[in-house]
Order: C-alpha cells, then structure tokens, then sequence
C-alpha cells in the first residue's frame, strides 16, 4: 500500500490489517513505516520506503516488491501531495509546485501502475489494482 505513512493511508492500513491482510506499507517516512510495524507486528505488517516521485527507482522499487512478497494480490495507490491554489491571485500561483504536485498525483500513480501490473495480471488467482 503505497501512501500508508498518514491520513487516510494510515487509516486504511490499520483498517486493513484489523480486517485480516497483511499489508506491505510503502511511504517516504521510514519512521512512521517502522511504526506501522510495531504497531501491527511482523505477522501482519512489512514496510519499505519509497517516494513515488523517484522516477528512476521504480523498477528497482517494484523489483523488491515483488522479490519480498511474492504471494501479495493488491496494489493501493494512494500516496499524493495537495496544496492549496488561490485562482484569485493568479501572480501569487506557484506554477512548478502545481505542476509537481499533479506529476505525484498522476503521472507517478500512472507510471507505477503500469510496473506493477505485468506482476498482477501474471498471478492465477484474483488480483486487485486500487487508485
């Protein structure tokens, strides 16, 4: 579950493993992953740190991913960022950031479903891609 650091993220791990799955947690805070771990013990949970944004790290990424739990069947996307834009003072908008902030948001998402799918659709029994 990529995004599992904070928020709804966090939540829906919890959530998930209270359920009954194992969750791999995936965010760019290793602290916070580590206490996912703790939290919900080495049974249930397993962490590794990554930024979507590291383009060039995907395929290494998603390498260990699947080399590690080769038995997982869902992927969650749910990491992103989300700053506000006031439209009403087009001077003031920061371009670049909104422009990144819409790379994280889909570009990655888009890119890293894409490497993680050959993997899924590969598997004999049912698997699951979640945005």
């Amino acid at each position: 579950m990529v995004g599992a650091t904070s928020g709804i993220g966090a939540a829906l791990g919890d959530r998930l493993v209270e359920e009954g799955s194992k969750v791999i947690a995936v965010g760019r805070r290793q602290e916070r992953l580590d206490d996912f771990v703790r939290k919900h013990g080495q049974e249930k949970a397993a962490a590794i740190s990554f930024d979507i944004s590291d383009k060039q790290g995907m395929d290494a990424f998603v390498a260990e991913v699947t080399a590690k739990h080769p038995d997982f069947d869902c992927v969650i996307l749910n990491a992103g960022q989300q700053h506000p834009v006031n439209l009403a003072e087009p001077a003031k908008v920061d371009l670049p950031r909104f422009h990144a902030e819409l790379d994280i948001n889909f570009t990655c998402m888009v890119d890293l479903s894409l490497k993680f799918l050959p993997f899924l659709m590969d598997k004999k029994s049912k698997t699951a891609l979640i945005l």
